[in-house]
């Protein structure tokens, strides 16, 4: 297995506790095949020199930036000041609304028995988890919760915009565009309409729209731009990257209750 250098700029995968060798297996190859890294902490149900590990990994493994730690207490201990995630059944926070940045760590917790409970609530802003439809399927398998994270982290680069709209008469007066930890980066004076204009001439037709925004998505990017007021009478507009559906849905779910509240 490769050293690990402590890249910051990669993201790392930590499973708690393992206990499918194939599924560990399977994930190291991911690891390898985005540049990640896998760290391992706690008991698992499997020896890394069994040969249903390594044959899922095939012959990745001399490539593979890994990291084994005994405790999971203490384990987290050591990470408790760095960005880290912790994927769940157990939250209603779908996992595509977070602006991740590479070199976090995304924690996911056992086949068996997911993460520690103590642990999901020592940190309920950390936790997240893949919207499914729930009424059939309780979780999907680990390692394809890996891949589905992964890809789409390293589809959207991390990215996350919030851009606030002043209106002054109906007429747009400046765009504050941030991020999450950055603050303001820029003002723009343009309209509503200029900026769904620029969006289409750089993503094509949006896919969808409302009488609150539009929806593009383009290689697998899903772009956003909705508007509305808050109780101070700015407006908001959401530039985030995320699941289709799932937006689509939110879409009309803020519509819904827009249309009970008048």
């Amino acid at each position: 297995m490769t050293e690990n250098t402590d890249n910051t700029r990669r993201f790392k995968i930590v499973l708690i506790e393992p206990q499918i060798p194939p599924n560990t297996g399977n994930v190291s190859r991911t690891c390898v095949a985005t540049g990640s890294e896998l760290h391992v902490v706690g008991k698992t149900g499997f020896s890394f020199s069994e040969r249903a590990v390594r044959r899922a990994g095939l012959d990745y493994w001399k490539n593979l930036i890994f990291e084994q730690h005994a405790d999971v207490d203490a384990y987290m201990e050591r990470i408790r000041d760095r960005r880290f995630w912790l994927f769940t059944t157990k939250t209603d926070t779908p996992y595509h609304l977070t602006a991740y940045r590479p070199g976090d760590f995304l924690i996911f917790g056992s086949e068996t028995a997911g993460i520690r409970r103590d642990i999901l609530e020592r940190y309920p802003d950390r936790c997240r988890t893949l919207p499914m439809n729930r009424a059939h399927v309780r979780s999907l398998n680990l390692s394809n919760t890996v891949s589905i994270v992964l890809r789409e982290l390293l589809d959207i680069g991390g990215n996350k915009f919030w851009l606030i709209f002043n209106f002054e008469n109906g007429k747009l007066l400046y765009v504050m565009i941030t991020s999450d930890e950055e603050g303001p980066k820029a003002k723009m004076e343009q309209d509503y309409d200029g900026l769904r204009i620029a969006l289409t001439e750089k993503y094509g037709r949006p896919k969808y729209c409302s009488d609150e925004g539009c929806v593009w998505s383009n290689a697998g990017t899903i772009i956003t731009l909705a508007y509305r007021s808050d109780e101070e009478g700015d407006y908001h507009v959401n530039l985030v990257y995320g699941n289709y559906d799932a937006m689509v849905k939110q879409i009309e779910e803020d519509k819904r209750k827009m249309e009970e509240a008048l």
